[in-house]
């Protein structure tokens, strides 16, 4: 492995980074309060600002699907969902649902 390799690797397995992943938030409701692209090492990503129980932080809002549906709910932000996988699709893409 090369050491360019090896830092990148290293460097996408800390911890040190505040923003929250999409594992984090599955099943769980909060409100996007703005959701923004950004390019990082692994290309196009979005990223928003959500209030999960009550504490406004950055999250990471990844998946085709899940972008799509950004495009699409931008303009009407904030907005209360739930992150979920669609099992019935294949690869379990995330998904946003709204919120009960």
């Amino acid at each position: 492995m090369t050491k360019k390799l090896a830092d990148i690797l290293a460097g996408a397995s800390s911890d040190d980074n505040d923003t929250v992943r999409p594992d984090a938030l599955i099943g769980r409701s909060f409100t996007i309060h703005d959701a923004r692209t950004f390019e990082g090492p692994y290309g196009t990503a979005w990223v928003g600002t959500i209030d999960l129980d009550g504490k406004m932080i950055e999250a990471y809002l990844n998946g085709a699907v899940v972008a799509r549906q950004l495009e699409a709910i931008k303009p009407h932000l904030p907005a209360k969902v739930k992150l979920v996988r669609n099992d019935e699709k294949y690869g379990n893409p995330y998904e946003l649902t709204t919120a009960e």
